[in-house]
């Protein structure tokens, strides 16, 4: 709710540039074009490119913020973006005749919001991590190469109980928070993404069994601490096993390595909890 606020509120100065423009017409307050088709500047000219500038802050700080996330393919698009206004800036400033900051701030807002478009074909809709496309084209790169990976294959348990017993909202909303407390758990540590209904995969690269045991026992304390303020549990069940690339037969043998270490740790979690219910 907060968030939507928010967002409508960030909307507000591109609306008013575009109520401004749009009244130029008869006011000359951006631009005027009179009879003889001259065009001048109007007194609040710069309003356009004072809004673009602020778009384009906001632009730097959610590039920086969202960094970690961002692949290597994603950050030779960004530099250019982030790159260009400042340039015509500087080439500006050295050359007054030349007009190119309004004009490159507008490009590089453009071609940020195409590619947010794009980004949005790698990630899934309902918990907000990388989909399953991400995570196949993940593994590819240790398909070739001498990369080295630890696979972590999750699985919540008895999400179909859930949607049985609860209607398929309180399922869609233990998928949801499920995804955040793998996220956060990985954080830094390695990339998470959601491959199937109920299963996520979090895939390290170079990291130590030390580090993973870290990682899940991290994951472990946000979920009793979620489950305290929930009153229907998430239950996780995990599994891992490491990729070494001269050893390895291949990423997705590790894969199904990391799998079968879930389902053995979901049948452990079955016959705990099983045991506890007959107590």
């Amino acid at each position: 709710m907060e968030k939507n606020i928010f967002n409508s509120f960030l909307a507000i100065p591109i609306y008013f540039n575009a109520f401004i423009c749009a009244l130029s017409y008869k006011t000359g307050w951006i631009f005027l074009v009179n009879s003889q088709n001259q065009y001048t500047r109007g007194d609040l000219f710069l309003l356009p490119t004072i809004i673009s500038i602020f778009y384009f802050v906001l632009l730097v700080i959610s590039v920086i913020k969202n960094n970690v996330e961002y692949e290597n393919d994603d950050k030779e698009v960004l530099i250019p973006i982030v790159l260009m206004p400042l340039l015509g800036t500087v080439v500006q400033i050295l050359f007054r005749d030349v007009l190119l900051i309004w004009g490159t701030t507008a490009i590089s807002l453009l071609l940020y919001y195409i590619f947010l478009r794009e980004l949005q074909f790698k990630y899934d809709v309902q918990t907000g991590i990388k989909n399953r496309s991400a995570f196949e084209k993940e593994m590819e790169k240790y398909l070739k190469g001498d990369k080295n990976a630890t696979i972590i294959v999750i699985d919540i348990n008895n999400l179909k109980s859930t949607n049985d017993k609860c209607g398929h909202k309180v399922g869609d909303e233990t998928i949801y928070y499920a995804a955040k407390i793998i996220l956060e758990s990985f954080m830094g540590i390695g990339k998470a993404f959601r491959i199937g209904g109920d299963e996520f995969c979090v895939i390290c690269k170079e990291i130590s069994s030390e580090l993973v045991d870290s990682a899940l026992s991290n994951l472990n304390l946000i979920l009793i601490k979620t489950n305290q303020e929930r009153s229907n549990k998430i239950q996780l069940a995990y599994g891992y096993a490491f990729y070494t690339s001269n050893e390895s037969e291949s990423i997705y043998a590790t894969f199904a390595q990391a799998d079968k270490a879930m389902y053995t740790h979901k049948a452990k979690l079955k016959g705990y909890y099983g045991r506890r219910a007959d107590d």
